[in-house]
């Protein structure tokens, strides 16, 4: 279908890895007949700590799971390790369709980092569903004198690796968005690690450094708070969450994008009657008011994609990340 990620782009998102053999689905979601299990719960493992956008995004889609699937699913949060704790945990697990873990396709680099020696059967996740993306920013302090994209890269430009842009972690989405801004503008900017996105926001709105290249959604309440401002969004088109800020293509960077996505995955080898079956529960979470309400408040969009489409996207993060990961190695 025409979506964002039918492009070739930059994305970055929460994943849902299940450790899934076999599915005993409710009326109307065909799948194999030994799942769930009579009376066993299936654990949704977050790889990060509560209050999170994994963490938010699991418990809005566990209660659809336990009544499409009639049994309990419970939220576990297993923070550690930069996600690889939990997803290892997942990826090594029984596939017997009681163990699940969302993560974002951000921190794909847990497995993709040949020195984190992370257990072979991470990389073999099967992708079974997107459900929303969050929109890349460019974030500033509210009283910046930089409004727009141009300012801040002729700032930059003057004073090579004089100005400061924040991340959530070193070697995480925002360290390698900030990588590939860099390589588009032609910049260099000093690059500040925080431990999360909320402490690296924190530091644009207390003026501690003088960006953030981040997200939409996870800048948003401290944009509507009067904190920070967004400068440019990397979409095609402008969001609805920051309708006057032009996209980075308006101001003068063509195909340039960059999203954060939501989904499901299997490990490998997981039936494809399973990973139907899932999908489907994904696409009536999505589809149902009580997501969409909830995505809206924190400025996140609900956008469904299917194994086939969501498997490319992963294969094409995979691609994405691999050389950016290189050079930020090399750069520590």
């Amino acid at each position: 279908m025409g979506t964002r990620a039918s492009q070739s782009v930059w994305v970055f998102g929460i994943v849902c890895v299940l450790a899934i053999s076999a599915i005993a689905p409710s009326p109307g979601f065909s799948a194999a007949p030994d799942f769930p299990q009579k009376g066993r719960p299936i654990t949704i493992i977050v790889p990060n700590a509560p209050g999170g956008i994994n963490d938010m995004t699991a418990r809005l889609v566990a209660p659809i799971m336990e009544k499409e699937f009639g049994t309990p699913v419970q939220v576990v949060n297993k923070p550690g390790a930069a996600t690889l704790l939990g997803l290892t945990e997942v990826a090594l697990a029984k596939p017997d369709g009681h163990t699940l873990l969302v993560l974002g396709l951000g921190n794909l680099t847990a497995y993709l980092d040949p020195d984190r020696n992370a257990a072979p059967q991470v990389r073999e996740l099967q992708p079974v569903a997107a459900h929303n993306v969050d929109i890349g920013a460019v974030v500033v302090n509210a009283q910046s004198r930089y409004r727009t994209v141009k300012e801040l890269v002729d700032a930059a430009k003057a004073t090579p690796a004089g100005l400061k842009a924040a991340t959530d972690g070193l070697l995480g989405s925002d360290h390698l968005a900030s990588l590939q801004f860099m390589q588009k503008t032609g910049t260099s900017f000093k690059l500040v690690h925080f431990d999360g996105g909320g402490p690296a926001t924190t530091a644009v709105a207390g003026g501690h450094v003088d960006v953030r290249i981040g997200k939409v959604g996870s800048v948003y309440a401290m944009t509507k708070s009067g904190k920070v401002r967004v400068i440019g969004v990397t979409d095609k088109r402008r969001s609805k969450y920051a309708p006057d800020t032009p996209t980075m293509e308006e101001q003068g960077w063509p195909n340039y994008t960059y999203y954060n996505y939501t989904g499901f995955a299997a490990p490998k080898g997981t039936p494809r009657a399973i990973v139907d079956a899932v999908s489907r529960v994904v696409q009536k979470a999505v589809e149902s008011e009580e997501a969409k309400k909830r995505l809206d408040g924190v400025a996140l969009i609900g956008q469904f994609m299917g194994p086939e489409e969501f498997t490319a996207l992963w294969k094409n993060m995979e691609a994405t990340l691999e050389p950016l990961l290189r050079e930020a190695k090399k750069q520590q």
